[in-house]
C-alpha cells in the first residue's frame, strides 16, 4: 500500500514539533489503518492535514459545522464513507482519497495543559480520532462513541500512549 500525507503546517508553532513530521503522522496513520482493517483498504491511501490556529479553526467550524468557536480537530471526509463500505473494498480500489484533518494548534496545546497531557500524546490521540472520522466512525449516540473511545484507547495503546479516557 502507497500512503501519501501531505502535511500543510499554515502556523508557525506547529513547526517546531518533531511530533508533526511526515514520518511520525504515517506512523499513526498506518496504526489506524492496521486497527481498522487487517488489509489494506486501497493499494495507495492519500489525505492532508492542516496544522494551523484557533482563528481558522474557527473560521473553518462555522463554515462547515455552524459553531462560532476554535476546536482542535476537524475532519472532512471526500466521499461519504462508512466503515463498511471502506471494509467492501478490500484493496479492490487502486486509489481512495480519504479526506482532510485540520487542527488548532492553541486549543490542542491549551486542551493537554489542562488535562495534564504531554502536547505529542494529546495531538496523536486527535490524530487518530481524526481519522478514525474520515474512516467512517462517529460518536452521535452512546453506543458508537464507546466503540470509537475502544478503538482509540486500543491503537493509542500500541503507540505506547495512556488512555486518554
Amino acid at each position: 500500500m502507497k500512503l501519501t500525507i501531505n502535511i500543510i503546517k499554515a502556523y508557525k508553532p506547529w513547526r517546531i514539533e518533531p511530533f508533526v513530521a511526515k514520518k511520525s503522522i504515517r506512523a499513526v496513520v498506518k496504526e489506524v489503518l492496521c486497527a481498522y482493517h487487517n488489509k489494506p483498504i486501497a493499494k495507495e491511501i492519500e489525505l492532508t492535514a492542516l496544522l494551523t490556529h484557533s482563528a481558522e479553526m474557527q473560521r473553518l467550524n462555522m463554515e462547515f459545522r455552524g459553531k462560532n468557536k476554535p476546536t482542535n480537530v476537524l475532519s472532512f471526509p471526500d466521499a461519504e464513507l462508512d466503515s463498511n463500505t471502506l471494509l467492501e473494498f478490500k484493496c479492490t480500489e487502486d486509489y481512495i482519497y480519504l479526506g482532510d484533518l485540520a487542527f488548532g494548534y492553541e486549543v490542542v496545546k491549551n486542551e493537554a495543559e489542562m488535562q495534564g497531557k504531554a502536547l505529542e500524546h494529546h495531538f496523536v490521540h486527535l490524530l487518530v480520532h481524526g481519522l478514525l472520522h474520515l474512516l467512517g466512525f462517529d460518536h452521535e449516540d452512546e453506543t458508537e462513541a464507546e466503540e470509537m473511545e475502544a478503538l482509540e484507547v486500543k491503537i493509542l495503546s500500541k503507540l505506547s500512549i495512556p488512555s486518554p479516557y
